[in-house]
């Protein structure tokens, strides 16, 4: 498969796993965040590690998180995202930095204030944000949403989907559907499966007949975060290696991970309707990755 782009399939994201299998001590490698397990554009990682290359040299060790928003109050153009930057960088590395009680609420003001011209700037405001981890920058990532920049508009819902429980998404991220950047609508679907609210599920139910492979995956995903069993029938192809075989430019470690992804919503539903299946995957799929899955999430449902 050549590059990964924003407009291809992505390169799904592996979730972290580990989580209840019946009443069984939890196990490194299962079910770690269950309402984490989204297929999502690998295009934004390849973003973001590259910036940190190109730019982790720059960043001075000694400075504080708020050395660097004061950074960005004071410096002008390219100067002022690189700030920007370090700032979210400075808290993705050491969170202690941005223990600053009042640090937030300035973050915000400079997003408002000299984030107003560049949207570098305000990409790496709202990555910021992300990072300090807190459901309080809600409303001005909620906002952010809007953005006239599509990088801030990505970055944003994907701030939402990382805090998740943030009063008030689920409205706006689903105008966010009908974007015209297949990456955004994908974090868009993302993020509104994390909002936990059922508000969200209304918007997502018609996505599981959209064109794209990808959006149908993740809107049955995200329903089955919900408790909305609506897309069993995309999930039940996410788990199938002929209909996966199928799917243009797909690579073997997107299988396993769609097919991951597939029995791990299965677990959330508890639909005992699949065990059947699940033991066979668990005793003959080609992936050991799936097989282990596989065979945890049946015995968590038990016989059928």
């Amino acid at each position: 498969m050549s590059e990964p782009t924003r407009t291809g399939v992505p390169d799904p994201v592996l979730p972290g796993a580990d989580g209840p299998v019946g009443d069984a001590e939890p196990e490194q490698g299962f079910l770690r965040e269950l309402s984490q397990f989204f297929i999502v554009p690998s295009l934004i990682v390849l973003l973001c590690v590259g910036v940190f290359i190109m730019f982790g040299l720059l960043s001075s060790e000694n400075k504080s998180a708020r050395d660097f928003l004061q950074e960005v109050r004071t410096r002008r153009g390219g100067d002022r995202w690189q700030a920007a930057f370090e700032l979210s960088r400075a808290i993705g590395k050491q969170p202690e930095r941005g223990a600053d009680p009042r640090l937030m609420a300035d973050i915000i003001s400079a997003l408002h204030q000299e984030g107003r011209e560049d949207p570098q700037v305000r990409k790496y405001l709202i990555i910021a944000l992300e990072r300090l981890g807190s459901p309080e920058g809600g409303p001005a990532i909620i906002e952010a949403l809007g953005d006239s920049d599509p990088e801030v508009r990505l970055h944003a819902a994907r701030a939402l989907g990382t805090l998740g429980d943030v009063a008030g998404a689920a409205g706006p991220l689903t105008g966010l559907l009908d974007d015209e950047d297949p990456a955004i609508r994908k974090v868009a679907i993302h993020a509104l499966g994390r909002t936990h609210d059922p508000a969200a599920i209304p918007a997502l139910l018609p996505l599981l007949e959209d064109p794209a492979e990808e959006i149908r995956w993740n809107a049955a995903l995200a329903l089955a975060v919900l408790g909305d069993g609506s897309g069993v029938g995309v999930i039940s192809r996410m788990i199938d290696r002929s209909h996966l075989d199928k799917v243009e430019g797909i690579t073997e470690d997107q299988k396993v991970s769609a097919m991951v992804n597939g029995i791990q919503a299965i677990y959330l539903l508890k639909d005992a309707s699949f065990s059947a299946r699940l033991r066979e995957l668990g005793e003959k799929d080609p992936s050991l990755n799936v097989r282990e899955i596989a065979l945890k999430a049946a015995e968590s449902l038990g016989p059928r």
